[in-house]
């Protein structure tokens, strides 16, 4: 599904922040060049004025803090 990222996205993404306390922004703006950008709850809307038009957004979980010890599958 593709939709804009509009305020109701962005809003979405605040809601996960709030549960999760982090995720990964992936930003694509040309075939094979991918932006990964660190949301935070402190800095939700931080990144919005330099992602590029048209870019396609997909949201991650944050990556796992090393030395936790919890490994990734």
């Amino acid at each position: 599904m593709t939709e804009v990222a509009g305020e109701d996205f962005w809003r979405r993404v605040r809601t996960l922040l709030d549960a999760r306390g982090g995720l990964l922004l992936e930003e694509t703006r040309v075939r094979n060049a991918t932006l990964r950008h660190r949301l935070t709850a402190e800095n939700p809307d931080g990144v919005r004025p330099g992602l590029g038009p048209r870019a396609l957004l997909a949201v991650r979980p944050d990556l796992v803090p090393a030395g936790d010890g919890r490994r990734s599958a």
